[in-house]
């Protein structure tokens, strides 16, 4: 797996082999695939012309950006992850740093993470007797501690007071682009 059998130096890797490797097959889901790069600032360089450097780079890696962004699954997990094809490196962004988080939420509100729940659960008993994958309950329904009762898969009636001081309970919001995606919980 790209491993010198002699050092265990890592060989480079693709992105999109790297991807490959990280998820389930058939799971991935790219996303922002007519992204191109271009030089608005006209960068000058004492070498090739970056022009020049961003064609070869789309020639060699047959991307037409650096970066690969898209939604994968892992057994039963939902990954959004970042792959940088130039350098060859992939990032899966960490639902705990706050630096990434902005970008990670952006995937799950692009992906539909939570708007799926409805078409998958026509009934509020099949709701509640799912079995939701960790983002999907952590992120798409407020703490159980709210005491917010579930209308239906994407809907809660937010009129009761929460009966817990978890500041989440305050966070949450029946909006498909909020949701609980700022919650601690999310997170």
């Amino acid at each position: 797996m790209n491993l010198c059998e002699q050092c265990g130096y890592h060989l480079k890797m693709s992105s999109s082999d790297r991807i490959e490797l990280s998820i389930d097959p058939g799971t991935w889901e790219p996303m922002d695939e007519d992204m191109v790069s271009l030089d608005p600032i006209e960068f000058h360089s004492e070498e090739e012309p970056y022009k020049n450097r961003i064609d070869s780079y789309q020639r060699k890696t047959g991307l037409t950006e650096a970066i690969q962004t898209g939604i994968g699954q892992l057994d039963v997990f939902a990954l959004a992850m970042l792959g940088f094809g130039r350098d060859s490196c992939l990032y899966s962004l960490g639902l705990n740093n706050t630096h990434n988080w902005k970008h990670l939420r952006s995937c799950f509100v692009k992906a539909e993470v939570c708007n799926s729940l409805p078409k998958r659960y026509k009934t509020l008993r099949q709701y509640k007797l799912a079995n939701l994958t960790p983002i999907e309950a952590s992120c798409c329904r407020p703490p159980s501690q709210c005491g917010y009762p579930a209308v239906n898969a994407s809907y809660y009636d937010l009129s009761f007071h929460p009966v817990s001081s978890n500041k989440d309970c305050k966070l949450y919001k029946n909006l498909k682009s909020i949701k609980c995606y700022s919650c601690d919980s999310c997170k």
